[in-house]
Protein backbone atom coordinates (compact mmCIF):
# COMPACT_ATOMS: atom_id res chain seq x y z
CA UNK A 1 0.00 0.00 0.00
CA UNK A 2 1.34 3.56 -1.03
CA UNK A 3 1.44 6.08 1.53
CA UNK A 4 0.15 9.60 0.84
CA UNK A 5 3.38 12.01 0.63
CA UNK A 6 2.97 14.82 3.11
CA UNK A 7 3.74 17.83 2.35
CA UNK A 8 5.53 20.50 4.39
CA UNK A 9 4.30 24.05 5.30
CA UNK A 10 6.60 26.18 4.37
CA UNK A 11 6.98 29.45 2.44
CA UNK A 12 7.69 29.48 -1.21
CA UNK A 13 10.77 31.56 -2.60
CA UNK A 14 7.94 33.59 -4.30
CA UNK A 15 6.51 34.76 -0.74
CA UNK A 16 9.50 35.21 0.62
CA UNK A 17 10.75 38.07 -2.03
CA UNK A 18 7.53 39.85 -1.80
CA UNK A 19 8.17 40.32 2.33
CA UNK A 20 11.49 41.16 1.56
CA UNK A 21 10.62 43.79 -1.01
CA UNK A 22 7.96 44.72 1.31
CA UNK A 23 10.30 45.33 4.70
CA UNK A 24 12.80 47.26 2.39
CA UNK A 25 10.07 49.80 1.07
CA UNK A 26 9.12 50.43 4.79
CA UNK A 27 12.94 50.49 5.82
CA UNK A 28 13.37 53.14 3.04
CA UNK A 29 9.96 55.58 4.31
CA UNK A 30 11.31 54.91 8.27
CA UNK A 31 15.04 54.91 8.52
CA UNK A 32 14.56 59.29 7.01
CA UNK A 33 12.01 59.42 9.55
CA UNK A 34 14.47 58.37 12.28
CA UNK A 35 17.44 60.23 11.27
CA UNK A 36 15.71 63.32 12.01
CA UNK A 37 14.30 62.21 15.51
CA UNK A 38 15.81 65.00 16.90
CA UNK A 39 13.50 67.60 14.76
CA UNK A 40 10.83 66.56 17.38
CA UNK A 41 12.77 68.64 20.25
CA UNK A 42 12.03 71.40 18.26
CA UNK A 43 8.13 70.44 17.46
CA UNK A 44 8.05 69.67 21.31
CA UNK A 45 10.36 73.44 22.53
CA UNK A 46 7.33 74.99 20.31
CA UNK A 47 4.68 73.20 22.12
CA UNK A 48 6.09 74.05 25.21
CA UNK A 49 6.49 77.96 24.58
CA UNK A 50 3.08 77.64 23.06
CA UNK A 51 1.64 76.34 26.82
CA UNK A 52 3.58 79.19 28.25
CA UNK A 53 2.58 81.37 26.72
CA UNK A 54 -1.01 80.16 27.26
CA UNK A 55 -0.22 80.19 30.93
CA UNK A 56 0.83 83.48 31.41
CA UNK A 57 -1.79 84.47 29.18
CA UNK A 58 -4.23 82.95 31.77
CA UNK A 59 -2.64 83.83 34.80
CA UNK A 60 -2.70 87.70 34.35
CA UNK A 61 -6.44 86.66 34.04
CA UNK A 62 -6.66 85.51 37.49
CA UNK A 63 -4.76 87.80 39.05
CA UNK A 64 -5.77 90.47 37.16
CA UNK A 65 -2.50 91.78 36.49
CA UNK A 66 0.26 91.51 34.07
CA UNK A 67 2.41 89.00 33.05
CA UNK A 68 5.35 89.13 31.00
CA UNK A 69 6.77 85.92 29.14
CA UNK A 70 10.54 87.26 28.54
CA UNK A 71 12.64 85.38 26.14
CA UNK A 72 17.06 85.25 26.93
CA UNK A 73 18.14 84.90 23.76
CA UNK A 74 21.86 85.09 24.72
CA UNK A 75 20.88 82.25 27.35
CA UNK A 76 18.63 80.43 25.56
CA UNK A 77 16.03 80.46 27.93
CA UNK A 78 12.59 82.39 28.72
CA UNK A 79 10.56 83.37 31.77
CA UNK A 80 7.31 84.29 33.13
CA UNK A 81 7.16 87.29 34.95
CA UNK A 82 4.46 89.22 37.42
CA UNK A 83 3.60 93.09 37.08
CA UNK A 84 6.45 93.88 39.11
CA UNK A 85 9.06 92.41 37.45
CA UNK A 86 9.39 89.50 39.83
CA UNK A 87 9.65 85.54 38.93
CA UNK A 88 6.60 84.19 38.77
CA UNK A 89 6.12 80.87 40.99
CA UNK A 90 4.64 77.44 40.90
CA UNK A 91 4.49 74.57 43.08
CA UNK A 92 5.05 72.25 39.94
CA UNK A 93 7.85 74.07 38.42
CA UNK A 94 11.54 72.95 39.07
CA UNK A 95 13.88 75.33 41.43
CA UNK A 96 16.17 77.99 39.86
CA UNK A 97 17.53 80.84 41.36
CA UNK A 98 17.16 84.28 38.57
CA UNK A 99 16.38 87.61 38.41
CA UNK A 100 15.06 89.59 36.01
CA UNK A 101 16.88 93.04 34.55
CA UNK A 102 14.79 94.05 31.86
CA UNK A 103 17.15 97.03 31.42
CA UNK A 104 20.24 94.63 31.07
CA UNK A 105 17.83 92.24 29.19
CA UNK A 106 19.25 89.52 31.41
CA UNK A 107 17.60 86.41 33.40
CA UNK A 108 20.74 86.00 35.26
CA UNK A 109 22.14 87.22 38.70
CA UNK A 110 21.30 87.03 42.12
CA UNK A 111 17.80 86.71 42.55
CA UNK A 112 14.35 85.10 43.83
CA UNK A 113 14.46 81.67 45.13
CA UNK A 114 11.71 79.21 45.27
CA UNK A 115 9.78 77.15 42.43
CA UNK A 116 10.06 79.80 39.51
CA UNK A 117 8.72 80.03 35.95
CA UNK A 118 12.01 79.89 34.10
CA UNK A 119 12.41 77.65 30.85
CA UNK A 120 15.80 76.67 30.08
CA UNK A 121 16.63 74.91 26.90
CA UNK A 122 20.58 74.72 27.65
CA UNK A 123 19.56 72.02 31.02
CA UNK A 124 16.42 70.22 29.39
CA UNK A 125 17.60 66.89 27.84
CA UNK A 126 14.65 66.69 25.84
CA UNK A 127 15.21 70.34 23.95
CA UNK A 128 19.26 69.36 23.34
CA UNK A 129 20.26 71.00 20.25
CA UNK A 130 17.06 73.87 20.43
CA UNK A 131 18.13 77.13 20.38
CA UNK A 132 15.66 80.76 20.74
CA UNK A 133 16.91 82.39 17.55
CA UNK A 134 14.83 85.14 18.09
CA UNK A 135 12.33 86.76 19.75
CA UNK A 136 10.28 90.29 18.48
CA UNK A 137 7.33 92.06 20.18
CA UNK A 138 7.26 95.49 18.92
CA UNK A 139 11.42 95.60 18.81
CA UNK A 140 11.34 93.91 22.41
CA UNK A 141 12.29 90.35 22.96
CA UNK A 142 8.87 89.85 25.58
CA UNK A 143 5.61 89.26 25.28
CA UNK A 144 3.32 91.31 28.06
CA UNK A 145 -0.75 90.49 28.68
CA UNK A 146 -2.94 92.87 30.26
CA UNK A 147 -5.53 91.78 32.51
CA UNK A 148 -7.86 90.73 30.47
CA UNK A 149 -5.17 88.55 28.77
CA UNK A 150 -4.62 90.28 25.96
CA UNK A 151 -0.90 91.14 24.39
CA UNK A 152 -0.08 94.95 24.68
CA UNK A 153 2.17 93.96 21.61
CA UNK A 154 1.82 90.64 18.97
CA UNK A 155 5.20 89.29 17.73
CA UNK A 156 6.89 86.09 17.42
CA UNK A 157 9.46 83.82 18.93
CA UNK A 158 11.38 81.77 15.95
CA UNK A 159 12.80 78.30 17.34
CA UNK A 160 15.59 76.39 15.74
CA UNK A 161 17.09 73.42 15.26
CA UNK A 162 19.57 72.45 13.00
CA UNK A 163 18.41 74.33 9.98
CA UNK A 164 14.32 74.12 11.17
CA UNK A 165 12.81 77.04 12.07
CA UNK A 166 9.36 76.63 13.75
CA UNK A 167 7.65 80.25 14.42
CA UNK A 168 5.17 80.84 17.22
CA UNK A 169 2.83 83.90 16.48
CA UNK A 170 1.57 85.88 18.89
CA UNK A 171 -1.16 88.08 17.33
CA UNK A 172 -1.62 91.49 18.61
CA UNK A 173 -5.39 92.23 20.95
CA UNK A 174 -6.31 88.38 20.64
CA UNK A 175 -3.84 86.43 21.51
CA UNK A 176 -4.39 83.84 19.04
CA UNK A 177 -1.40 81.71 19.28
CA UNK A 178 -0.08 79.99 16.07
CA UNK A 179 3.08 77.76 15.13
CA UNK A 180 4.50 77.58 11.37
CA UNK A 181 7.74 76.49 10.01
CA UNK A 182 9.63 79.40 8.65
Amino acid sequence: MLTPIRRLAAFTLIEVLVVVVILGILGAIVVPSLLTAGELGVQGAARAVVADLLVAQNDAVAAQAERTVHFDLENNRYGVFDENAQIVRADYLPVIQTSLDFANNDLTGPGASGKNFIVDFRDNRQYQGVRILDANFAGAPRVTFDDLGSPIDGGWVDLMFDRRVLRVSVAAFTGRLTVREE
